[in-house]
């Protein structure tokens, strides 16, 4: 699942990385070839912005949106602003 490695993986050393690769290689690749790279645009201002009160929901709306990112990276602010609205019923 690409959720699973890309939490896996993201933010630690590409050493790190790498030395799991002897353990997991399908994973490493899957991680450096098709996740690495992607980060989520949307922040925390982005949601004020829509007069959503700050809260721990952000940290479940991003992991939501991310998820959806993964699966198709594509995504821009204007992809993940939508699904934040979506997220909390706006």
């Amino acid at each position: 699942e690409p959720m699973s490695i890309y939490k896996a993986f993201n933010n630690i050393p590409l050493e790190s990385v790498l030395m799991y690769s002897t353990v997991n290689p399908d994973s490493v690749t899957y991680y450096l070839e098709n996740l690495k790279d992607i980060k989520l645009e949307i922040t925390g201002e982005t949601l004020r912005k829509l007069s959503i009160s700050p809260s721990k929901k952000y940290h479940e709306c991003f992991d939501y949106i991310l998820e959806k990112k993964l699966n198709n990276p594509k995504m821009n602010l204007y992809d993940e602003t939508e699904i934040a609205k979506e997220y909390f019923k706006i």
